[in-house]
């Protein structure tokens, strides 16, 4: 009996420990399945840690705006305006075409540096050969020339628009004159009254256009009384400023 007990019990044991094994791996416990579920990880969870976030994407450069920077440039920079305390000289382009050069200096006197409101001295030559390309109407002279010193003011007021008062006082010379074929000498004096507007040409040049009249103030030869006593005039003039 006792040899048949230890080998029954030799059989039995291998056989129990096979049947708790099989048991085990067909059916886990909850040890098994805690194990198991700690263990596993989602898929998207592990996309969402391997994978980086996207950078974010810059903003795109826009293009600049001709006509906007050149009106802000033009904001940052001040205006440049003319230095109306220069002095400037300023011929008579009209009366060049007639034979006649008038050609004067202007001197700021009052107000200067200011645009508007402003007085001008001025101080000039004034020669009249008879000769140009535009004809001149008749005015029953012989060869005339002039040559004179001329002095006046200007007054400006606002926009360019301003009035002048200017004499000439010099020497006439008339050859051949049509009352008896005689030369005369003679000092000779007229007065010029303008009213006109300029026009700036940038910061040293400008132009004027005017309008006025010349007033005969007097003549010393024996004809004198023949001199035209009023003179339309027009003035297209040019200046610069120095």
């Amino acid at each position: 009996m006792k040899a048949y007990a230890s080998s029954g019990s030799s059989v039995v044991a291998p056989a129990f420990a096979c049947a708790v094994f099989a048991t085990l791996m067909l059916q886990p416990g909850e040890g098994a399945a805690e194990i198991s579920a700690s263990a596993s990880v989602a898929p998207s969870q592990v996309a969402a840690v391997a994978a980086p976030e996207p950078a974010p994407e810059p903003a795109p450069e826009l293009a600049p705006n001709p006509a906007t920077s050149a009106v802000q440039l033009s904001a940052r920079q001040p205006a440049v305006t003319p230095d109306f305390s220069a002095p400037s000289l300023e011929l008579n382009v009209l009366f060049s075409l007639l034979g006649i050069t008038d050609l004067h200096l202007l001197l700021p006197v009052v107000r200067s540096g200011q645009r508007d409101f402003r007085g001008e001295l001025l101080v000039g030559v004034y020669s009249d050969y008879s000769w140009g390309p535009l004809s001149r109407p008749s005015d029953d002279y012989g060869k005339v020339v002039i040559l004179a010193a001329k002095a006046g003011y200007r007054q400006y007021f606002a926009h360019g628009l301003h009035v002048e008062a200017s004499a000439y006082l010099g020497w006439r010379h008339e050859a051949h004159n049509v009352h008896d074929d005689t030369t005369l000498d003679a000092a000779i004096s007229r007065l010029w009254l303008f009213a006109g507007w300029q026009r700036d040409l940038g910061t040293r040049f400008y132009a004027t256009l005017r309008g006025g009249l010349g007033i005969h103030l007097f003549r010393t030869d024996h004809l004198g009384d023949k001199e035209r006593k009023l003179v339309p005039a027009g003035d297209l003039g040019l200046g610069v400023r120095f």
